[in-house]
C-alpha cells in the first residue's frame, strides 16, 4: 500500500473518530430536552405565567418546528472516496501530490481540534 493510501486510510479513521464513529452512533434530536438534571435549579428561568398572554415570536416558531435530527456516517464508503481510492491505487492520480493533499488536510484537523481545546 502506497504512502498515500495510508495517509487516506488515517485521515478517515480520525475523520471517523472525530464523528463519533468509533463508537456505537446514538442519533441526537435537537430541541430534544436532556435526561440529566439541571445543575442548579436556581439558575433556570421561570416559567412565563400561564395567565400571561402575549404574541407568538421566534421561539415558539422553533419550538412548534418538528424536531430536526442529525446524523453521522463513515466517508470510507463515499462513492466519491472509493473513486478516489480506486484511481489513486491505479495509478491515475500521482501518489506524491495526493500525499501532499492528505497531508494538508490533517494538518488542517490537527491546528482545528487544537483550537477546540
Amino acid at each position: 500500500m502506497s504512502n498515500a493510501v495510508q495517509t487516506l486510510d488515517d485521515l478517515i479513521e480520525r475523520l471517523a473518530g472525530a464523528a463519533g464513529l468509533a463508537a456505537p452512533a446514538a442519533t441526537r434530536v435537537e430541541g430534544e430536552a436532556s435526561s440529566e438534571p439541571a445543575e442548579n435549579p436556581a439558575d433556570l428561568p421561570d416559567a412565563p405565567a400561564p395567565s400571561v398572554s402575549r404574541a407568538p415570536d421566534a421561539i415558539d416558531a422553533a419550538l412548534a418546528a418538528p424536531s430536526r435530527t442529525t446524523s453521522v456516517s463513515s466517508l470510507r464508503d463515499d462513492p466519491a472516496i472509493v473513486a478516489f481510492r480506486r484511481e489513486l491505487i491505479d495509478g491515475m492520480i500521482r501518489a506524491d501530490t495526493a500525499h501532499r493533499l492528505l497531508s494538508l488536510l490533517s494538518t488542517i484537523l490537527d491546528r482545528m481540534s487544537a483550537m477546540r481545546g
